[in-house]
């Protein structure tokens, strides 16, 4: 059975084929944020010192110099692509936010996943007049803005442990968009899922739109009322993690 919250891969593109990509990608993002919280699973620590990309590096000492720290994790996920996750730590409010994205190539996914992480900050102090409504709510927006550890421990990353060097993550595309997705179906198909897309294109927008289903993927799902067995497997006996996740 096909559920509206399988649904959530929706991209838009100029292209077809980068919207299809775009949109499994994202469906594959959200299955590995998801799992790594409701499991408890921490996923390998990036060394940012690694990272080559003048502009990324240039960012992320722009941010240190306003007084945000980035914490950056690879997602424990299938081999065949990459998730990256990233926290951005302040000393003031919004004390904690994130971003993720996933992707065949490293640095496309940290990147993505720092702009993400950004775009979040803003919101979350556009926001800061009204987040004490919040308080009680058990909202993770709240609780990670006023620094919630419980909410935020497992992405983070700590100096005592191991760093990964950025070269340990070599490219997965193949340099062609139809065959990187020929690629991801036909190794999801190995693991036991199938990718359903629905053409959401219209005559009156330049833009190719698409949404994409992968039946059997762990959701974003707060209330816990659909726990797949690929999260049963990760778990492996340990408790559900049950709070709220911020997406």
């Amino acid at each position: 059975m096909l559920h509206s919250q399988s649904t959530t891969g929706i991209a838009s593109e100029q292209n077809i084929s980068f919207a299809v990509l775009q949109g499994i990608l994202e469906v594959l993002e959200r299955d590995a944020y998801s799992i790594s919280h409701k499991a408890n699973i921490p996923g390998e620590n990036l060394k940012i010192s690694s990272i080559n990309d003048k502009k990324v590096i240039a960012l992320v000492n722009k941010l240190k110099e306003k007084g945000v720290k980035l914490h950056v994790k690879v997602l424990n996920s299938f081999s065949f692509y990459y998730v990256v996750h990233v926290v951005a730590e302040s000393k003031d409010y919004p004390k904690y936010t994130h971003g993720s994205s996933a992707g065949l190539d490293i640095l496309t996914a940290i990147t993505r996943a720092i702009y993400e992480a950004i775009q979040m900050r803003v919101s979350q102090l556009e926001l800061k007049n009204y987040f004490l409504e919040f308080e009680d709510l058990e909202n993770p927006m709240y609780e990670w803005g006023v620094g919630n550890k419980l909410y935020v421990k497992n992405f983070l990353t700590e100096s005592s442990e191991i760093m990964v060097d950025i070269k340990n993550y070599p490219s997965l595309s193949s340099g062609c968009v139809k065959k990187d997705i020929d690629n991801i179906i036909f190794n999801l198909k190995k693991e036991g899922y199938s990718v359903y897309c629905a053409n959401l294109s219209r005559e009156d927008s330049p833009l190719k739109t698409i949404r994409i289903i992968i039946p059997g993927l762990q959701d974003i799902d707060n209330y816990n009322s659909r726990i797949t067995m690929r999260l049963k497997r990760k778990l492996k006996g340990k408790k559900l993690n049950k709070l709220k996740m911020f997406s």
